[in-house]
Formats: structure tokens, C-alpha cells, sequence
């Protein structure tokens, strides 16, 4: 993602893949993921419980972050710190004759 939106307001549509449900220390949960669209992908960083399965069609509103990470080595990151996670029916889920 472009880093003209940085700290902007943005919604994403696309696929939910690798979810990782994390308990912090003090007793927090969270979940990050990646959603991904074509060969776009942003990695999401939510917080409570993951709302979707792996492989859900999603929508994701959130905050657009870009910056830098120091563990042993430096490297950029894009993330989206959603602020509402919306999980769509997808074509595999419906049973036949639902729309």
C-alpha cells in the first residue's frame, strides 16, 4: 500500500489466510492475519478474537500503518489495525439456490 496512507482511515476487501490468535502476558488477545486480494496482501492486527475462519471472504475498516521494526535487523512493515472485522458469505459456504 502506497505510503500516502499512512495513519489514514481504509476498508479492505479480500480473503482471510494465516491467523495467529495470541494471548499477551496480561491476559490480552489478539489475532493478526492476511488478507489478501489477487497478489495484493496487508497483514491485520485485530484485537479480542478472530471473527472469521481461515479462508472467509472478509472486510476489513481500519488504520493503514507503515513504519520499521528493530529486531536484530530493521525491516518495513505495512499493517491495517482493523477496527471492524465483517465476514461475507462466500461462494464455497452458500448451499445450493441461496444467493
Amino acid at each position: 500500500m502506497p505510503t500516502r496512507l499512512h495513519g489514514q482511515p481504509v476498508t479492505v476487501n479480500g480473503t482471510m489466510t494465516n491467523i495467529r490468535e495470541i494471548v499477551t502476558h496480561r491476559g490480552y488477545r489478539r489475532y493478526t492475519f492476511h488478507l489478501s486480494e489477487g497478489v495484493t496482501m496487508v497483514r491485520v492486527l485485530g484485537f479480542g478474537t478472530a471473527p472469521c475462519r481461515s479462508g472467509a471472504a472478509a472486510s476489513v475498516e481500519g488504520t493503514f500503518e507503515q513504519g520499521k521494526r528493530r529486531v536484530k535487523r530493521g525491516y518495513s512493515y505495512d499493517e491495517l489495525i482493523a477496527r471492524n472485522v465483517i465476514c461475507r458469505p462466500s461462494a464455497l459456504t452458500r448451499r445450493d439456490g441461496e444467493l
